[in-house]
């Protein structure tokens, strides 16, 4: 979309090869890696797939011709666009995590789903797999590059982003609200550009200097490095679910928002939905983040309007970990956050433009599996009350001087509802136990569970799955 250099375009780097020379491909970082909605009078109309594209290639249009009309003439220009955008990723969302989602709701439809129109084809220039970086970056950019690109084409050129084309050409308000690391592949192909998706720290450097007016997420070891920039920028900084709270409602009081917020909820990413009740006041949940943002930037912006990012991040990760309670549960918390957004377009401000899609899916998740023929069952799941992650990690915390399988099978019963495991079963989490791969273990976890369950998968990656 733009091949301008990385000064033009706000990298904080004054050309390619000082960007090149300064960014290292790093090959040990895990890969962790819908609808379009407007109202207007009261008028509610959706479009997924080709409506995201129609969202891009409209910012690519203003950004062109304000730039056109800049060279000429420096006096604002207005176009008939909406006032504010809100652009959402489900990551690693596909249609068997809707279902699956569907039917642990115990309701015939989720919130979203009277707006879903289509399917989006993911695949990238180096894969028909693509990673999150190449997909965010084919929202953000309006640009196919390759896995673990940043914001950033296949010839290693920087590309101008929706976010940076909303705050420095159309003088909006910009937010990002995810429940991984704010510095996580698919944020930041909105706010940086960097040649490899695992350069966090430098991402969190660019984000910092964007002018972005409100940061929610997880990714405290990569901000407290740069406690020093963060003050420069003038960002108010909270760190927990409690002081969000604290904030808003103050805030509200006085009818003063600060004008950049930057919370940081966790070390990496913030706990699975299903954890958070381990956690107390200290985690918010993406609704919680969501409602907090909305009202944020309404409250600062003006005419122009604001820009607003939100990720449901971690509904990749359980795809990832093969977690079918911590991915359900997700997807669920990921339609309240949108029940947010369709109540501030239908309350607050009708002259929103909203769109929503995935990446790609993860896991190749199957709702039926071999061992229950025609049928799973979902009852099974309900039982489990923790994600895999989650019970690995309380088996570590607890075990002392006893028997790591002995004090695995006691989370496994406890928080994931399986007694009695099997021969086979107990065979693959001992063999994973001896590996002393904490990460494995929980994938064993999972499949023990989702096997039980009568659900299936395929990969612990993505896949190239509409």
């Amino acid at each position: 979309m733009d091949s301008r250099g990385d000064e033009e375009i706000g990298t904080g780097y004054s050309s390619i090869t000082e960007r090149e020379g300064m960014l290292g491909f790093n090959d040990n970082i895990r890969d962790y890696d819908i609808p379009f909605y407007r109202k207007k009078n009261f008028r509610l109309a959706a479009i997924a797939g080709a409506g995201i594209i129609v969202f891009i290639t409209f910012l690519v249009i203003v950004l062109v011709l304000i730039s056109h009309h800049s060279s000429k003439n420096d006096s604002p220009i207005r176009l008939n666009r909406p006032k504010n955008l809100i652009f959402l990723i489900s990551d690693g969302y596909g249609p068997a995590s809707v279902g699956l989602a569907r039917t642990m709701s115990n309701s015939s439809k989720l919130p979203m789903d009277p707006f879903i129109r289509g399917l989006v084809a993911s695949r990238s220039s180096s894969s028909l797999v693509t990673d999150s970086a190449a997909g965010a970056t084919a929202y953000s950019c309006a640009h196919r590059t390759n896995n673990r690109f940043i914001a950033v084409t296949p010839d290693h050129l920087p590309c101008g982003t929706t976010m940076e084309s909303a705050i420095q050409q159309l003088h909006m308000k910009s937010g990002i609200i995810v429940t991984s690391s704010l510095t996580d592949a698919t944020p930041a192909s909105f706010s940086s550009h960097v040649l490899d998706r695992g350069s966090q720290q430098l991402i969190a450097q660019q984000q910092i200097s964007k002018n972005i007016n409100l940061l929610l997420g997880g990714g405290d070891q990569f901000y407290s490095n740069i406690t020093p920039l963060i003050q420069q920028q003038k960002y108010t900084t909270i760190y927990n679910s409690s002081s969000l709270s604290h904030l808003l409602n103050s805030s509200l009081s006085s009818n003063s928002f600060p004008e950049k917020i930057l919370g940081i909820f966790s070390p990496l990413n913030l706990p699975y939905e299903i954890d958070r009740p381990d956690f107390g006041a200290e985690v918010p949940s993406l609704s919680q983040m969501v409602n907090f943002g909305l009202k944020h930037l309404h409250s600062i912006s003006d005419d122009n309007g604001f820009f607003l990012f939100i990720e449901g991040s971690r509904i990749d990760h359980a795809g990832h970990q093969n977690d079918a309670a911590a991915q359900y549960m997700e997807t669920l918390e990921y339609n309240k956050a949108w029940e947010h957004v369709i109540d501030f377009i239908t309350n607050v401000d009708p002259n929103t433009m909203v769109v929503a899609s995935s990446d790609h899916e993860t896991g190749g998740l199957t709702l039926g599996n071999e061992a229950l023929y025609y049928t799973w069952e979902p009852d099974t799941l309900r039982k489990v009350k923790r994600s895999s992650e989650r019970i690995v990690s309380l088996t570590m915390e607890s075990k002392g001087s006893r028997d790591t399988m002995e004090v695995l099978e006691e989370m496994m019963g406890t928080w994931g509802g399986v007694w009695n495991l099997t021969a086979e079963e107990k065979g693959k989490l001992e063999g994973a136990v001896k590996k002393g791969d904490d990460y494995n273990l929980s994938i064993e976890v999972s499949r023990v569970v989702s096997g039980r369950c009568g659900l299936g998968w395929t990969t612990r990656y993505h896949t190239g799955v509409d």
